[in-house]
Formats: structure tokens, C-alpha cells, sequence
């Protein structure tokens, strides 16, 4: 397809891509690097499944009766009706090709013609029992999950993945063909990104400031940023802690000076007042400390690099592929403590040319690899690749999908 030639792209997702808070704003700013860099975009979304509030209550009760999970967003149910609702939608529309953004649920069972590009930033192998929501699940749930993900991988024309962890895990756990793999980093959720000027222009001053960004304050690595904290204060740094996203346990922050912490529990992006208090934490941040447990291809790496502050983190899913050590920050072992965190915080705290090495550095991996700007015009080619492409050879049996769905249903309903 012509480069110059305006593809019309249905856009696959159950959320409200406009929404900024969908899937944390990746559906949004796709959409926008689509419209600025790809062509015309349809969104099929927002839609819902009543199949999906029939599996929170099996979900409730498997807990309760058996202690377990059932993942009712990957159940074959849910995935059967996304897929009539958007073969609906698709009939009344004219386009080139599909793009699912991090919804296997949405194509497992999709019947088109038209070529299907799916995003993922991990499989369902690499999220489960890693995510509280994917651990002990029942065991038909668990099936049909693994299931969906195959189909989802099996239906699509070419899989991108938002990094080489991701899609190792495609090759081994799903023999996704190498050729229909592309990597592509995800890039970072700024409307408005600071100028360069504001990373080359960044020096260190008498106060060490810290900022932590997370939802989930376990998960995220919460507990391990106070010990940093505490570890720097101890040393006699003068630091200070910004947390945004979460309230942190009472019994997490015992004995230390409130003046050294600020705590935002809650910023709305689509709010003009939360988005500039936002900006304001990066502008005043010395380092981005996310020592996270669990995590795939998080977009805050990129958000700090833009201006220009790096990043001391942990090796876990696809986040070594976006901190570098020595480059843009530091990506240390699952098992390094707090002590570890506040080590190479004041090794490069007391190095003045180290830290604006690395804050130019930081700035130059945003703009080259973590933007959407850069992931839109790389998706053009891919796109344009998969409306060349032929639908995959072995087409789905549905007749067969309906027994397996109907077999693990009553499997299901009998755990």
C-alpha cells in the first residue's frame, strides 16, 4: 500500500480510547499518533458484555468458597460476545484493517476478512500467578484464558509487542511465527511534553527529591522507596519524597518527618489542575524511584525522561529494555533492598556531571524510542504490512470452539 494513502483503521477496544484513563491512557494516545501519523481511525468502543458482571459475581464466589479467581474478562462468554458486537460494528463501516490494542478478549473469536494487528505488552503466561487478579485461578479459567490469548495470537495478521520479553514469551508460550512479530516501545502519556531545554538545563540542588508514581503501593515498589529514603536520610542527605497515585499504610511512613513527604492520592490527567500539578512534580524531581515488583512496559520511565530525571528501578518484565544502566538511570536486581536504592541515588547525587550526563541522556531516549509521535509513524509501515498480509493459514473451527466453550463452561460452573 502506497505510503501517502490514508488507511481507515478500525480501532478494537471495549474502554473509551478518548478517555484518558483508559488502559492508563495508552487506547488515548494511540489513537491520537493514528489520527496525526496512520489515517482515518473508527473506535469501535466503548462497549460492554453482561457476560462480563455474570463472571465478577463467579469471580466473588470462587473466592469465597474455594479461595481462588476466576478471570472473567478472558472467559470465552465474554470473549463470544465482544466478538459479535464488533463483527456488528464492522459490517456498518468501511475499513482496511483492525487494530486491538491489549484486548485478546476482542479478537479470540472475531470471524473478518479484514487483517487484524494485535498490541500486547505481555502474554497471559507472563501474567499469571504474577498479578493478583491472573493467581489461583480454577482451573477451567485458567484454561480458557491460556485459550483465548492462543486464538488472539493465531487470529492476528502481526503482533506487536511493546518489548523483547513480551515477545519471547509469544514465540515460546504460543509459537507465535518470528516473522509476524514486531517490537515496538509504547511511548509516554504527555499532551504537552517540556521543551529539551528543561533536561539541559537541569542541575542538582541542596535537596535530593524523590518521586514515586503508583496505584498499587505494594506492587510498585512503595515500601522499598521509604527504606531508600530513611537510608538517604541517614546518610545525611536531605531528601525528600513525593508520592502520587496511592495513600501508603499509616505503619509505612512511622518515624519519619511529615515535611519530608508529600502524598497525592489521586491525580485526574483530564483535569487541567491535577495535569499541571503533575508536571510540577516532574519539573521539581531529582530521581524517579520505582522499585517495582511486577510490571510489563510501564510509560513512566518515558514521562520522566522527557524531563529529563532519571530512573532507578527494578529488572522485572520488559523494564531493562527502557532503563539503562549508566544511560537513563538504573535498573537493579528483584532482590536489592533499600540500601542498594539509596547507594547509587548518592552515587550520582554527589557526581554533578554524571547527573546532567544522564538527564540529557534521559531526554535523548525519550525523544528517540519513548514518544508516541515515534510509535505512529513506525505503526504506519506495519500496518501497511498487515493489509498486504494474507489471513492466517489455519482458519479458526468455530463449530469445535463452540463445544471447548460449552465443555468449559460446565467445567466451570461445577468447580
Amino acid at each position: 500500500m502506497a505510503e501517502d494513502r490514508p488507511l481507515r483503521i478500525a480501532y478494537c477496544t471495549w474502554e473509551d480510547p478518548r478517555d484518558k484513563r483508559s488502559f492508563s491512557g495508552v487506547h488515548y494516545h494511540v489513537l491520537r499518533a493514528f489520527e496525526k501519523h496512520c489515517g482515518e481511525v473508527i473506535c469501535l468502543g466503548p462497549m460492554s458484555s453482561p457476560a462480563m458482571d455474570i463472571g465478577r459475581t463467579v469471580d466473588r464466589w470462587a473466592g469465597k468458597l474455594f479461595g481462588r479467581h476466576y478471570d472473567f474478562l478472558h472467559s470465552k462468554r465474554v470473549a463470544r460476545d465482544f466478538a459479535r458486537q464488533v463483527e456488528r460494528k464492522l459490517a456498518s463501516i468501511d475499513c482496511d484493517l483492525i487494530f486491538a490494542p491489549v484486548v485478546s478478549e476482542m479478537i479470540a473469536y472475531l470471524e473478518t476478512d479484514l487483517p487484524i494487528v494485535y498490541m500486547a505488552d505481555a502474554t497471559f503466561s507472563l501474567l499469571e500467578d504474577t498479578y493478583p487478579r491472573f493467581t489461583r485461578l480454577l482451573s477451567g479459567s485458567r484454561r480458557q484464558s491460556h485459550e483465548i490469548e492462543q486464538r488472539a495470537i493465531d487470529n492476528a495478521a502481526i503482533v506487536v509487542y511493546a518489548s523483547e520479553w513480551a515477545a519471547a514469551s509469544g514465540r515460546s508460550h504460543y509459537g507465535c511465527p518470528p516473522d509476524k512479530i514486531r517490537i515496538e516501545r509504547f511511548g509516554t502519556n504527555l499532551d504537552d511534553p517540556p521543551p529539551a531545554s528543561l533536561a539541559a538545563e537541569r542541575r542538582l540542588g541542596e535537596v535530593c527529591r524523590l518521586l514515586f508514581i503508583g496505584r498499587e503501593w505494594e506492587r510498585k515498589g512503595g515500601s522499598l522507596t521509604i527504606g531508600a529514603l530513611r537510608a538517604l536520610v541517614d546518610r545525611g542527605v536531605d531528601a525528600r519524597l513525593t508520592i502520587i497515585g496511592c495513600e501508603p499504610p499509616a505503619s509505612a511512613l512511622a518515624g519519619i518527618d511529615p515535611q519530608r513527604l508529600d502524598v497525592i492520592p489521586y491525580l485526574d490527567k483530564n483535569d487541567a489542575h491535577d495535569s499541571d500539578r503533575y508536571h510540577r512534580a516532574l519539573v521539581d524531581a531529582t530521581f524517579l524511584v520505582a522499585p517495582t515488583r511486577r510490571d510489563c512496559s510501564p510509560m513512566i520511565y518515558g514521562e520522566a525522561g522527557a524531563y529529563g530525571v532519571p530512573s532507578v528501578t527494578s529488572a522485572v518484565g520488559g523494564v531493562s529494555s527502557l532503563v539503562r544502566d549508566g544511560e537513563n538511570g538504573v535498573a537493579l536486581a528483584l532482590d536489592a533492598g533499600p540500601e542498594a536504592y539509596a547507594e547509587w541515588i548518592l552515587d550520582v547525587f554527589e557526581d554533578p556531571a554524571l547527573y546532567r550526563r544522564m538527564a540529557a541522556r534521559s531526554r535523548e531516549i525519550y525523544e528517540t524510542e519513548l514518544n508516541w509521535d515515534r510509535f505512529g509513524r513506525n505503526l504506519r509501515s506495519v500496518l501497511d504490512d498487515a493489509v498486504a498480509s494474507t489471513r492466517p493459514s489455519s482458519p479458526i473451527d468455530n463449530a469445535a470452539a463452540r463445544e471447548a466453550f460449552e465443555d468449559d463452561d460446565r467445567s466451570i460452573a461445577g468447580a
